[in-house]
This record gives C-alpha cells, sequence and structure tokens, in this order.
C-alpha cells in the first residue's frame, strides 16, 4: 500500500512494482501532482493497475478533484473511504476529544478549534450518497461495495440487502442467510 507521502512518482513506482496495490487517502497528505514532477498523486492517476482510496465527504478531496480521479481510473480501482473518526454520526457542534486534541464537528467534518481538518464525521453510507449524487449510483456501489470486496478478495455475492429510496437515503438494512 501506498500511504500518504511527499514521495516522487519515481519512489512510488518503485513502491508498485515492489508490491504496493492501492493508494491510501488519494490526494491527501500527498505530494501534488505538477507538470515537471507528476509525484505520488499522478502515479496514482497513471498506473491503471494501482487501485486508489477516496474519502468523499467533498471535504478532504473537493467534487472536481474527484472527477478528475474517477475518470482517470478504472472502473474497479476506486475505493471508497469514509475516514470515520469518534465523531462519526455525531450532531454539529459535538465536542469531542481525538488523539488527545479538542475537536469539533461540523456537516460532515471534525476540525480542531482552529479550523484544521482534523478527520471525517461521515460514514461509509454517506461516502455512497456523495458519490451516487456525483458520479451515478453504478460507481457509488463499485467504490463503497464491490471493489473493497474485490481487493480484499471477497468471493460471492454481498450478503447484505439494502433499500433506498430515490434520494439514495437508507430505508431498510438486512442481513441475507
Amino acid at each position: 500500500m501506498l500511504f500518504r507521502s511527499v514521495v516522487w512518482f519515481a519512489q512510488a513506482s518503485t513502491g508498485f512494482l515492489a508490491g504496493a496495490t492501492q493508494t491510501t487517502h488519494t490526494f491527501n497528505a500527498m505530494r501534488g501532482f505538477h507538470h515537471r514532477e507528476a509525484g505520488i498523486t499522478g502515479f496514482a492517476l497513471a498506473e491503471a493497475a494501482l487501485a486508489t482510496e477516496l474519502i468523499y465527504d467533498r471535504l478532504h478531496v473537493c467534487p472536481d478533484a474527484a472527477r478528475i480521479l474517477v475518470r482517470a481510473k478504472l472502473a474497479d480501482k476506486l475505493i471508497a473511504v469514509s475516514d470515520g473518526t469518534a465523531a462519526s454520526g455525531l450532531p454539529p457542534g459535538s465536542r469531542l476529544s481525538m488523539w488527545k486534541h479538542e475537536a469539533i464537528v461540523g456537516e460532515g467534518d471534525v476540525r480542531l478549534p482552529d479550523g484544521t481538518l482534523a478527520g471525517s464525521a461521515i460514514t461509509l453510507l454517506d461516502a455512497f450518497q456523495n458519490l451516487a449524487a456525483d458520479f451515478g449510483v453504478e460507481t457509488a456501489i463499485r467504490a463503497t461495495s464491490l471493489n473493497p470486496r474485490k481487493l480484499l478478495g471477497l468471493k460471492g455475492p454481498p450478503r447484505v440487502h439494502l433499500l433506498f429510496n430515490i434520494k439514495l437515503e437508507l430505508l431498510e438494512r438486512r442481513a441475507i442467510a
């Protein structure tokens, strides 16, 4: 796995050739793409066989950057992650301690008192809904369910039934025996 890093394109390539199969939190705390040195971000966009994680709370990665990633990757190489923290599910304005720091829950985000982004407060369902709204239901299903299962080597169909309304709000969830 290629983690958050400031490595150059060639170093990312070396990691891939040594067995890395995916990037963690693509775009976040990574050397940015530059026309003279594409860095790890450029490698993540360019290498077709590399899976890429995307925190899609629309804050860690803006919709425009996410669109570039979605268009650059093969359909089975995008993995949605929530980057959820202890703040996930708490109402906006809630205060909590995370990693020995005071944090404040916002609208899908959690920040330090100085405004620094400290993590996400979304769930994977929120990521699904964001992806579906911005890139279509097929992209959302692949990125949140099918692709992670494939990457983990899980065989057979998922064993859960989810029912959504037209607004992609979860109406029913049940395990399938």
